[in-house]
């Protein structure tokens, strides 16, 4: 899913962990397409990614998982909306896809959008005690390499399955996540994969990266109880009343215009 949109500006690192299942043959077949590889032992799945990112050398950065897939549009989505836009420092979808073990769309998200007020009241943490909107979905979130040096260059492999949270969590507190109106990519689900049979293990480690970065954050009782009531109001008077409440968060959304000649950026309140 990512060698068939033959992007032409690509650096792409795969790295493996020294399987003995003919990964790496598959790999040296593709050699010729791939800025770099490498087939040997690692201390795990965020060592391993680690590696791959020393590796490469682009400008905006993203990975993907072995079972999981991009979409046909994703890397000439993300270049274009990278190059409109300059602030934009990490980027995701309202749209997150499920696959199948077939590799078939079987299910798609709908998100208003993601905030900062809203990440900090835990609104995008699975499994929250409280009112939950949306997880960030790792496959389809890309950023620059300019906040990833700021925010240290790396991704934590002392937060067990929950590393990609603890990079949102130091990605949020320097810059704002855009969401653009298509899908980029999708989870697959099938019977062997980690996350989805340790998903209380991957709850419990984002939760503990959560309250590491942001101590003083959560949802009050009347958070709890009024955000989803705010969620769906309609009325400016009345919105503008929950946000004052902060109730009420701004995010940041990308679309394609009228004229399907560009992108479009605007803010949502959710």
């Amino acid at each position: 899913s990512v060698l068939s949109q033959d992007h032409p500006a690509l650096n792409y690192c795969v790295v493996d962990g020294g399987s003995d299942d003919g990964s790496r043959e598959v790999i040296k077949r593709q050699e010729s397409r791939l800025f770099a590889w490498c087939s040997e032992k690692d201390a795990g799945q965020y060592d391993a990614i680690n590696k791959g990112f020393s590796m490469a050398a682009g400008e905006v950065m993203g990975w993907l998982n072995s079972d999981d897939l991009h979409c046909p549009w994703t890397l000439a989505v993300v270049d274009e909306i990278f190059s409109s836009f300059p602030d934009v420092e990490w980027l995701t979808t309202l749209f997150p896809l499920r696959w199948d073990s077939c590799g078939r769309a079987v299910y798609s998200g709908a998100h208003k959008g993601y905030s900062r007020g809203g990440f900090l009241q835990r609104e995008h943490l699975p499994g929250v005690d409280g009112f939950f909107s949306a997880a960030i979905q790792q496959e389809s979130t890309f950023w620059r390499r300019s906040l990833w040096d700021r925010c240290g260059g790396y991704v934590s492999t002392a937060h067990g399955s929950a590393g990609d949270y603890e990079l949102w969590c130091r990605f949020m507190k320097s810059a704002e996540l855009c969401a653009v109106s298509v899908p980029l990519a999708g989870f697959r689900r099938h019977g062997n994969q980690q996350t989805a049979n340790n998903l209380p293990d991957y709850v419990r480690w984002a939760d503990k990266a959560h309250s590491n970065h942001f101590p003083e954050s959560g949802q009050s009782a009347f958070y709890k109880r009024a955000k989803p009531l705010a969620s769906h109001l309609a009325d400016t008077k009345v919105r503008n009343l929950a946000s004052g409440l902060g109730l009420l968060h701004p995010a940041s959304i990308i679309q394609r215009n009228g004229e399907n000649t560009g992108w479009e950026r605007w803010c949502r309140w959710v």
